[in-house]
Order: structure tokens, then sequence, then C-alpha cells
């Protein structure tokens, strides 16, 4: 397996205050391909930044963190300090386990619609495709009835 493109930490001025220091100085980029690592190294310093203010407000050293997420302790250090690059599922773990780290809220699955949003539904398409959908759902009904009532429609032969 081929090491990381980068190192986020790199492209701070002091490597050293990546992931703990708030305000950093950043290298300036030489071509955007580095423009892009350097938008990287940025956003994962932000991250790092909350996952830390997370983990101090829970209480927990990164070790006990990484216990608790099932993660490796060692992986996690190289994370922290910018010598590996963070992955989104990274991110998504530290907000389950520790909550609050992104700022938006989790998408939460679609829910079953209710009646009256599928009464405005059928109101604002024209009447034929209503009856046409109707039709469908009431013939989807009926087949789910007959599937659960025991009632199996034989195979056809070929």
């Amino acid at each position: 397996m081929a090491g990381p493109r980068f190192a986020p930490r790199d492209f701070a001025e002091d490597a050293r205050g990546f992931g703990h220091t708030p305000v950093l100085r950043w290298v300036q980029a030489a071509d955007p391909r580095a423009e892009v690592f350097l938008r990287a190294a940025q956003l994962q310093h932000q991250q790092v930044l909350r996952i830390r203010e997370r983990m101090q407000a829970r209480g927990l050293s990164p070790k006990q963190y990484a216990t608790q997420a099932q993660t490796s302790y060692p992986r996690l250090l190289r994370l922290l300090r910018g010598e590996a690059i963070l992955r989104l599922e990274d991110i998504a773990l530290a907000d389950l386990v520790l909550g609050d780290v992104v700022d938006a809220p989790a998408v939460q699955a679609p829910k079953a619609p209710a009646a009256s949003d599928l009464q405005a539904l059928l109101e604002a398409i024209p009447e034929r495709t209503a009856q046409a959908v109707l039709r469908q759902m009431r013939a989807a009904q009926a087949q789910r009835a007959s599937n659960t009532a025991g009632v199996h429609q034989a195979p056809r032969s070929r």
C-alpha cells in the first residue's frame, strides 16, 4: 500500500502547531495541485481542533477516545498531528462517539410520506397521471396483501 499523497502538517509553517494552535500560518502553495492539498490540510486542522475540543469536553484522552471509538491509537495520533490524512469516516466516527463534531446534523433516513403529502402531490400532477399512479398503488397493495395471505401465483412456464 502506498503512503499518503501528502502530510497535512507539512503545509503549516510550524508543523508542531498543527491540530493544537487555533491560528496557524500556512506555507504558500506552489501550484494548483498544492493549493488543493493546502486547503485539505486547513480543513483537517479545523476538524482536529474540533475533535480535540470534544475529547476535552468529554474528559477523554486520545487513548481513551481511541478505545471508545475502537480505532487504532497510533493512527489516531498521526491524524491528530497531521501526519496522516483524515478521512470522512474518521470525522463521522468522531461525531458519533464524541457528538457535536460536525456542525450540520446527520441526514436522517427519509420517512414514509404522509397522506397529506401524497394528496398534495396528486393534486399537482395531471389527472390522467394521478389516476395511473393510483392504479399502480392499488395493484401493489393488492399484490402485497395476496403475498401476506399466503396466496402465491404459480410460476409461468417458459
